[in-house]
């Protein structure tokens, strides 16, 4: 799911993007995906979050701080 995720994001090519994915047993589906307003408690309430590290998925233990997710994604966007 997590290269799945990744995938949609590089290919809607914005820095902020939320999505539903599904999955029917076989395959990931994208389901909806918000880029200009979305909510933010799901991951302000987290406790870990997953970064890709050489091709790798790995979980990292920390509280979310969204200041800082939106202006590294941000940075990161136009770095590129």
């Amino acid at each position: 799911m997590f290269d799945y995720a990744a995938q949609t994001a590089d290919t809607i090519g914005t820095p902020l993007v939320s999505r539903d994915i599904g999955f029917d047993g076989a395959e990931f589906h994208l389901v909806e995906f918000q880029c200009l307003h979305f909510g933010t408690v799901t991951a302000e309430e987290s406790t870990h979050y997953h970064v890709c590290d050489s091709g790798e998925w790995r979980r990292i233990e920390e509280r979310c701080d969204i200041e800082a997710v939106f202006a590294e994604a941000i940075a990161h966007y136009l770095a590129r």
